[in-house]
This record gives C-alpha cells, sequence and structure tokens, in this order.
C-alpha cells in the first residue's frame, strides 16, 4: 500500500471513529432521565495514536476502540451519570474533529482526482 493511499484510510478510520463517539454521545444523551443508566464514553484515541507512534500502519487501521462506563462522570441522586453540559461540550468537539477529518480526506481525493485528469 503507498503511503498515499495509507493517509486516505487513517483519515477514513479517524472519520469512523468520530462517528462511533456521535453515536454513543447521542445514546448517552437518550438516556439522560434513567434512572441508574451510567454515562458512556467511546475510547479509540490512545490506541490509534499508540499503534501510529510505533509505526504499524496495519494496526493503527484496525484499532476499533470500545465503549466503557465514564467512570469519571459524577453520579446524581437517581443513579445516573449523564450531564447535558458535558456531553454537549464532547459533542461539538466531535463535530469539530469530524470537520477536520472530512476537510483533510476532501483535499486528498480533490489532489487524486487533479492527478487522474492531469491538472496536477
Amino acid at each position: 500500500m503507498d503511503l498515499f493511499n495509507q493517509n486516505i484510510d487513517l483519515v477514513s478510520r479517524m472519520l469512523s471513529a468520530t462517528t462511533r463517539r456521535h453515536e454513543v454521545i447521542a445514546s448517552n444523551l437518550a438516556n439522560i432521565n434513567v434512572p441508574n443508566y451510567r454515562a458512556r464514553e467511546f475510547r479509540f484515541d490512545e490506541a490509534f495514536e499508540r499503534a501510529l507512534t510505533s509505526g504499524d500502519v496495519d494496526r493503527a487501521l484496525n484499532v476499533t476502540g470500545e465503549v466503557v462506563i465514564d467512570e469519571d462522570a459524577p453520579v446524581k441522586a437517581d443513579g445516573n451519570s449523564v450531564r447535558m453540559d458535558r456531553e454537549f461540550g464532547k459533542l461539538q468537539k466531535n463535530q469539530l474533529a469530524f470537520g477536520f477529518y472530512a476537510g483533510i480526506l476532501q483535499q486528498r481525493l480533490a489532489t487524486m482526482r487533479r492527478a487522474i485528469s492531469g491538472n496536477a
């Protein structure tokens, strides 16, 4: 696999991760009034970064991440640990990341189109 395609695959993997993170945040918000519901979070970034730092691109492309209970989230009196302000903060951060990765992918694909059409 060449470097250009590896970059596209890595950025696509990051887009998939932000999509999964969005689903987890949406699930938390949907359960904000459910007694004893514990907020979840999607852990991906650390494993992805470790794989990239090791230089193993194939391992990085196979990082799937995991949904875990957010142990740092304070629990309210009803046992629920979802806080709207915290979830919306995570959502905003995730939306920014998605936009950033989508922009990179768009630039890579535009470069590929220019190369194919001979306008490079």
